[in-house]
């Protein structure tokens, strides 16, 4: 199970996993899924529903979408399909970019497994930081046009 630890000195957070007996046994990344609410968010359509429309109706053209706390990255391909950096057979159609930043490393490995196998895999950057860590011209070549994000 994941649990959001905030370090009393710093003030910044960061998820820690907590095990029990039947988390050790269970150590693929779906196990993992499952105990977290991301599998809630990814399972309620209607909320996915009117992300894919808001994010239709904004990225409208080739932008720098950046999408905080990616998780499993499905905001980001729908940024990526929205702005079409990727047709029916996978070849990039756009100028625009899509990079996904995400601290958390189970989930970054997970969408990295899930790009793959939605056939976005270099489409979208990700990068493995706290969106609040990125550095413009180090991280990101320029400051989004655009931010996305569950929590935002």
């Amino acid at each position: 199970m994941f649990q959001l630890q905030t370090d009393p000195l710093t003030g910044k957070s960061e998820w820690l996993v907590i095990q029990d007996e039947d988390d050790q046994l269970q150590t693929t990344p779906k196990s993992l899924l499952a105990t977290t609410s991301y599998l809630d968010m990814l399972n309620d359509s209607r909320r996915n529903a009117a992300y894919r429309l808001a994010i239709d109706n904004t990225v409208t053209t080739p932008s720098h979408v950046l999408d905080i706390g990616a998780g499993t990255g499905l905001l980001s391909m729908m940024a990526a399909r929205a702005m079409g950096l990727s047709d029916s057979n996978g070849i990039s159609t756009s100028k625009g970019m899509v990079t996904a930043c995400e601290s958390y490393l189970p989930m970054v490995k997970l969408m990295r497994k899930v790009l793959r196998a939605n056939a976005m895999e270099g489409k979208i950057r990700l990068i493995n930081k706290r969106s609040d860590e990125l550095e413009v011209g180090l991280d990101i070549p320029s400051r989004a046009d655009i931010l996305e994000g569950w929590h935002i």
